[in-house]
């Protein structure tokens, strides 16, 4: 999660232990997450570090390759 700046394995566990937590089915857990991510309103510093991030990945991927 980007957020917590964890892996996708790491991020899949914490939805695992929401989910076993609130007896609620981890597919719910995750629908009402990215919904509730989707509808606030981001800070606008880190909307503009990614937006940098997004129009220059082209640049790191041919500097690493």
């Amino acid at each position: 999660m980007l957020v917590y700046g964890i892996p996708a394995d790491r991020a899949f566990d914490v939805l695992t232990w929401c989910s076993q937590q609130t007896n609620t089915r981890l597919r719910t857990i995750a629908e009402q997450l990215v919904t509730g991510f989707v509808e606030c309103e981001p800070a606008a510093d880190l909307r503009t570090r990614f937006d940098h991030l997004l129009l220059t990945a082209h640049q790191r991927t041919r500097q690493q390759g």
